[in-house]
């Protein structure tokens, strides 16, 4: 065991990790809106950004969509936000 989680644990913990972490294109399926869209916007929306690579947590999108979305105040989200957030919201990586 690896963290005290077993195997079943990990894979499933990677497995709700890739599913909330979305790419450009997966932020634009996930809003019904277009690549170009999203990229045109990407200021606007909390985002992490990896070298040249955008990522956006899936709960972060929520709840910036629950407090007005694009009209709302732009808030950068760093990395460590995110990791926060993910350790929060998944089973088994809270210490």
């Amino acid at each position: 065991m690896e963290n005290g989680m077993n195997k079943s644990t990990q894979q499933e913990t990677r497995v709700t990790l890739q599913e909330d972490v979305l790419t450009i294109d997966g932020l634009a399926k996930y809003l019904k809106v277009s690549n170009g869209w999203v990229y045109q916007n990407v200021n606007k929306i909390p985002h992490a950004k990896l070298g040249s690579l955008y990522r956006f947590h899936r709960n972060v999108i929520n709840d910036w969509l629950a407090n007005g979305g694009i009209s709302a105040k732009p808030k950068t989200t760093t990395v460590k936000e995110i990791v926060d957030s993910v350790v929060k919201h998944v089973p088994g990586l809270q210490n």
